[in-house]
């Protein structure tokens, strides 16, 4: 009788495949990887972008209404809003006791030249999606209405120069009258007050200035200031007009920058952020009716702001 074969006789082979060099990444393979890669990151960045501008712009809404407070505790001590004044100082520097930097005022010296805060300037006065603050310490990123201009009805808005103003005189309402908005900064020809070849000295004569000014804007001639060139200067450097259009062009009165068209302007995408009287902000479009942004600017006109 055959006696079965011992264990020891078999022999195991191994089912494993042997390891071959094709087992890797293709180079078309790791192309199509890099390709799907790349195309996610490009769909991504612009997200990621945009949530950021989003929370700079939401930033920016908070600093406004901090100081439409602000405005409102100055205004309930002094009987009046703040304002801007040849001499001493902007309305910025007005109300830096009541957003708790009163202590910079001891550093404030009217004369030569606004000296001892240019480089001071608070948090608060700046725009998180403002590129040009670190370049230009003393520029503002807000400003305060001065209503349509010099050559529509002369100081109409909320914020001018050596009027005294309370809120019981804006008679077109505090929920539809605007008090602060943006200033571009100087990276933006926008933000330039370029010169006309004349001065117009008539309230008739608005629309030549405002054609003037856009060839003067399109040409880049001299430019003699910036909206917005700086928080403590009280002429023209916290000032704006409802004369054109938000982030639209600016140009000084021939030789004036008082009579000028100081157009609002901001880095937030389409439009800027305003400041109505009542302490609430408002994202406002560029392309706003020119009607509806004028007697948003107007405090007593009897013309109705419309919506926006």
């Amino acid at each position: 009788m055959a006696s079965c074969p011992s264990p020891k006789h078999f022999v195991v082979r191994s089912r494993q495949r042997p390891l071959s060099l094709s087992t890797g990444f293709t180079i078309i393979e790791l192309l199509v990887t890099l390709s799907v890669i790349g195309i996610l990151l490009a769909l991504l960045f612009p997200a990621v972008q945009a949530s950021r501008e989003a929370a700079r712009r939401t930033q920016c809404t908070s600093q406004m209404r901090q100081i439409g407070v602000a405005i409102h505790n100055y205004e309930s001590i002094h009987r009046c809003i703040p304002l801007n004044s040849l001499a001493p100082h902007s309305f910025l520097v007005s109300i830096l006791p009541q957003i708790e930097q009163g202590k910079l005022l001891t550093k404030y010296e009217p004369f030569p030249f606004y000296g001892g805060l240019g480089s001071d300037r608070p948090n608060l006065y700046e725009c998180p999606s403002d590129p040009d603050l670190e370049e230009y310490p003393g520029r503002t990123s807000y400003v305060g209405n001065f209503g349509h201009g010099f050559l529509r009805h002369g100081f109409n808005g909320t914020i001018g120069n050596g009027s005294r103003l309370t809120f019981r005189e804006i008679t077109d309402g505090l929920s539809t009258t605007a008090v602060v908005s943006e200033a571009i900064g100087p990276s933006s020809w926008k933000s330039r007050m370029y010169e006309t070849p004349m001065h117009y000295q008539d309230s008739s004569q608005l629309e030549l200035l405002i054609a003037a000014c856009r060839i003067a804007a399109e040409n880049r001639t001299r430019a003699l200031g910036i909206v917005g060139g700086t928080w403590i200067e009280g002429i023209t450097g916290c000032l704006y007009t409802h004369t054109l259009f938000p982030n639209d062009v600016s140009c000084s009165n021939n030789w004036n920058l008082q009579s000028g068209i100081m157009s609002p302007g901001s880095f937030h995408p389409g439009g800027v952020n305003l400041l109505l009287c009542d302490g609430h902000v408002r994202f406002i479009p560029s392309g706003i009716d020119l009607f509806v942004w004028r007697g948003i600017g107007d405090r007593h006109s009897g013309e109705p702001s419309g919506q926006f």
